[in-house]
């Protein structure tokens, strides 16, 4: 039989996701919501709560170590798009997803001088 317990490590990482959502990306999502407007640019809020994912490592959970990734899998990524998604799924896809996604398909394509260049933002 499968055990699908998460790790000690990965409840961790859970409880740090979940955390980051309802404290930093909810009332943000409130103010985007509220403000009722077709015209708004949802970046313009979101760009700091990026960073701040950024700096707690969810934008390079996959990256190998020596490229300043924590060099986790790809379930590590899932649980935090998961509770960053049930608090908004649109900021979970277009910002976490798509960068955490756009890292890994650099560190297998690009040249060690492209790495350096563009996974920057990771680190």
């Amino acid at each position: 039989m499968i055990d699908f317990s998460l790790t000690p490590e990965q409840q961790i990482l859970q409880t740090q996701a979940r955390d980051f959502a309802q404290n930093e990306i909810q009332p943000i999502v409130r103010i985007i919501e509220e403000s009722n407007n077709p015209a708004i640019e949802p970046w313009e809020f979101c760009q700091n709560l990026f960073y701040q994912g950024s700096k707690l490592g969810f934008t390079s959970l996959m990256l190998p170590e020596e490229l300043g990734g924590a060099g986790r899998k790809c379930i590590d990524l899932a649980i935090v798009l998961e509770e960053i998604g049930a608090v908004d799924v649109s900021i979970a896809c277009s910002y976490f997803n798509l960068t955490a996604a756009m890292s890994l398909f650099v560190t297998r394509a690009a040249t060690t001088e492209q790495q350096k260049r563009i996974l920057s933002f990771a680190n």
